[in-house]
């Protein structure tokens, strides 16, 4: 079988890292994958693409114009009613201009499922990625199903439309499951499905614990407002004034990173944060398991929109890698860290995020036993190879179920 995946930009620039894993993962499982990113901005590759075919094409050009004009002229009719049942879906005013925005794109890429013989397509996020999804299926009568991560499921992007019309929705949290399928209607909700996020574990090793008089935690996060990093920097200092000589590495960009070096400087913390900027993922890794740090902190909040932690794969990456974590309530995060297998406090409360720094730095045979426990999870949970056989497994059956049709 063929598959399409369409995404937001993988494997162009540094985001959706987790695809990497989880491409890799679906590759044994499908005789071609292609990877069709909606706006592919950046001109290098970040990540590698497990000998998938990429269509870069970008999200407007003068190619994609024509194309675009090519499937009108080819089907006018289907094209006039999946726009105009785009329009008339469920959602505000400034998602139909962002469906409308990637509608060429979507009716570009017709020809290309044709010509590679695709028989499934599947979309990462269910906002525009889905739209173009859904609107090639519409056309091409190849059947479609998403994954759906965090905002997008509150972002109410035409999910009444988008879920009837999808084979199968896979969330990837509990809570992403439920919240989701309490927005749509109930004749389609049991087609939403929890397959969590997985990633390649790596084989169980003694992590080195160099002697350096204080505590190193990594902060890997994009430097904007929902990975709370202002919270974080109050927690350090507060950490501080208690005895404990503990230092962070931010590893991650952003919009805030100015107003952040000025709080940092601000709070008299300037030979104790470091700004790494964006590290490449394999680059992080080796840092990681060099034992450069001696724990992952993630001070995460939650802020109108559905902008929150889905089940963030920086945490999950540290629970295999035996590395100690620190995390807030956020999103569905409680569903993969406790008090079993790390630190969990409150988002926002950076007292309490203190006082979980201080008692990992006090603790560090509550530390050891705590990241045991948590390898053990994301071992059972959110191993990449049970993840890409139940999506493999949803895939089968949906094709099995389509070709069952009567043409």
């Amino acid at each position: 079988m063929n598959v399409a995946l369409v995404c937001v930009c993988f494997p162009y620039g540094d985001k959706e890292p987790y695809l990497e894993s989880e491409l890799a993962g679906l590759r044994p499982h499908f005789g071609r994958m292609v990877v069709m990113p909606v706006a592919p901005a950046a001109r290098a590759r970040g990540y590698r693409t497990a000998g998938a075919d990429v269509v870069a094409r970008p999200l407007f050009s003068l190619g994609v114009l024509i194309a675009a004009l090519r499937e009108v002229r080819r089907n006018p009719v289907a094209v006039a009613r999946t726009t105009l049942t785009l329009l008339g879906a469920r959602g505000r005013p400034v998602t139909k201009l962002k469906n409308l925005a990637v509608l060429p794109k979507a009716l570009a890429l017709c020809r290309e499922v044709r010509d590679r013989g695709v028989d499934h397509i599947h979309a990462y996020w269910l906002s525009t990625p889905a739209t173009v999804a859904y609107v090639i299926s519409r056309l091409t009568g190849i059947p479609w199903s998403a994954s759906a991560h965090r905002w997008d499921i509150y972002e109410e992007n035409a999910l009444d439309v988008k879920v009837a019309s999808a084979r199968f929705v896979r969330a990837i949290s509990l809570r992403g499951r439920d919240d989701l399928r309490s927005r749509v209607p109930a004749a389609v909700a049991d087609r939403i499905a929890c397959v969590p996020l997985g990633i390649q574990i790596p084989v169980a090793g003694v992590r080195p614990h160099p002697k350096r008089g204080f505590l190193s935690l990594l902060c890997a996060a994009a430097l904007v407002p929902v990975k709370g990093h202002a919270t974080l920097i109050g927690a350090l200092a507060t950490a501080r004034e208690s005895g404990v000589d503990v230092r962070c590495t931010f590893a991650g960009d952003g919009l805030l990173r100015t107003a952040l070096q000025r709080a940092v400087d601000a709070a008299a913390l300037g030979g104790a944060i470091r700004f790494d900027g964006h590290v490449p993922r394999a680059q992080l890794h080796r840092r990681m398991l060099d034992g450069e740090f001696d724990a992952v902190v993630l001070a995460s909040t939650e802020r109108p929109g559905g902008l929150m932690e889905g089940i963030p794969a920086a945490l999950i990456e540290a629970m295999a890698f035996g590395i100690p974590v620190i995390a807030t309530d956020s999103g569905s995060v409680p569903e993969l860290v406790d008090a079993s297998t790390g630190w969990l406090v409150k988002a926002g409360d950076s007292r309490a995020l203190a006082a979980a720094i201080v008692a990992l730095a006090r603790d560090g045979g509550l530390a050891a036993s705590r990241s045991a426990a948590a390898r053990r999870r994301v071992e059972c949970r959110h191993d990449v190879r049970a993840a890409a056989r139940s999506i493999a497994a949803r895939i089968d059956e949906a094709q099995f179920a389509h070709e069952r049709v009567p043409a």
